[in-house]
């Protein structure tokens, strides 16, 4: 006897059973829909990370292009370091390329383009002369 003295009444096992299949269901729909959405932004993740490292390689290959040399970047460059050499701050022991760039017209050049160039050159140079070559040359 239940509440208000009225009786009770305990479904049927088929009943039981109907319903915990129909329980089981909607627990497997909701999970398999939460498993899509995972694998959905799981996917979209994987397109902006292929995305973004095809993005990363072709400004990787603009900047290569960028510092390579023409034959007139390098005439420019030739004819300015005999001219008028290069500014050395032997402090912090770098180059100052800053006037050297605006006198050669090579301001897409970084300075570690500069620098790497110059020392190519001054190795070239020694070369020619018949001098040793200094560390790292």
């Amino acid at each position: 006897m239940g509440l208000h003295n009225r009786p009770r009444y305990w479904p049927t096992p088929s009943a039981l059973t109907a319903r915990l299949r129909r329980l089981v269901t909607a627990y497997q729909r909701t999970y398999k829909q939460e498993q899509q959405k995972v694998e959905a932004a799981e996917k979209g993740d994987r397109r902006r990370r292929r995305c973004e490292a095809a993005f990363k390689l072709k400004e990787i290959a603009r900047r290569e292009k960028r510092q390579k040399w023409t034959s007139r970047e390098e005439s420019d460059f030739y004819r300015v370091v005999s001219t008028f050499g290069v500014e050395f701050d032997p402090q912090n022991r770098l180059y100052q390329w800053g006037r050297f760039r605006a006198i050669a017209r090579l301001e897409r050049k970084s300075d570690e383009t500069l620098t790497k160039y110059f020392q190519m050159f001054m190795a070239m140079c020694r070369r020619v002369c018949g001098l040793p070559l200094e560390e790292g040359e």
